[in-house]
């Protein structure tokens, strides 16, 4: 078992030595801003069909910015809420908000296929913005349950009636509400889970099975948890006023600040590919040298 480790670590680090993957993480940290806003001004549109503020996505975002990041972004917010968006402006914003997604598949198909572009541009541009569209559905889906959350707890109740509501209260008390707390929070990581498997499923040409893609969704998923959590602590410490980087970088502090937080993401998310690429091509070779008719064809 041990050696079988060091011979995959061993192989996924020769593979990352790719001159391929240099500075990749850097260019999906730039296709990561470039989509951001449009896919805020896109959720901001679906948000209001739920009668849900702009101050959700502020109260998720304070975590990770600055003081003077979260005045930016309320002023964002409040200035792309004033008005709905065309079906045009709306299709523009979807098109470049898909930009990250096609960053990560070119990046996928080279890992797995050698070849950036396996099918046309227009076909490929389109499976980004189909990717972009679900990824949109499931953030969307995991704020309603943050907002909605207690609504749906109720309803719940109300449907399965006073023995569920009994059964809950003889064996956690006055902890209801903490308890649904505590389930939200967990729904939101089996969703993120979740959403970065489907990237990994969905990012290459290549159909991909289920239990290929396992290993580096979790690495990617555990690294970014691990990664955002540290980069919250890290903008606390840093961007805070009369710190180095608020002195040095002024008002592009939270911006500077961003892009290092997107580049962590890239860089984790392409160490999660190249796993998965490097454990296929590993199990290629060991299938090979366990074929007899392999052996006879290569005599």
């Amino acid at each position: 078992m041990k050696h079988k480790v060091k011979t995959i670590l061993h192989a996924t680090k020769d593979q990352y030595a790719d001159p391929y993957y240099d500075g990749k993480p850097a260019e999906l940290s730039f296709y990561f801003m470039f989509s951001l806003i449009p896919t805020v001004l896109l959720l901001l549109q679906l948000l209001a069909a739920f009668s849900i503020t702009p101050s959700v996505l502020q109260e998720l975002l304070g975590d990770y910015l600055s003081e003077q990041g979260i005045r930016q972004v309320s002023g964002f917010l409040d200035t792309a809420n004033t008005g709905g968006l065309s079906l045009i402006f709306a299709l523009m914003a979807l098109w470049g908000a898909s930009k990250a997604q096609f960053a990560m598949m070119r990046m996928s198909n080279y890992a797995y296929s050698s070849s950036t572009m396996v099918r046309s541009y227009v076909r490929e541009r389109l499976r980004a913005v189909q990717n972009s569209l679900l990824m949109l559905f499931s953030l969307l889906f995991g704020l309603i349950l943050l907002v909605y959350g207690d609504a749906i707890l109720r309803a719940l109740f109300f449907l399965f009636g006073d023995a569920l509501v009994n059964m809950l209260e003889s064996r956690f008390g006055p902890h209801i509400t903490m308890l649904w707390v505590a389930l939200r929070w967990i729904l939101g990581v089996l969703l993120y889970f979740g959403s970065v498997t489907y990237l990994f499923y969905s990012a290459p040409t290549k159909k991909m099975k289920l239990r290929q893609i396992l290993p580096g969704s979790l690495v990617s998923a555990g690294g970014m948890v691990i990664v955002t959590a540290v980069y919250s602590i890290y903008t606390n410490l840093t961007l805070s006023g009369g710190s180095f980087m608020s002195t040095v970088y002024g008002g592009f502090a939270s911006v500077t600040a961003l892009l290092f937080w997107f580049f962590l993401l890239g860089t984790v998310l392409v160490a999660g590919v190249v796993l998965n690429a490097t454990l296929l091509g590993l199990g290629i070779e060991e299938a090979d040298r366990n074929d007899p008719l392999h052996g006879q064809s290569s005599s």
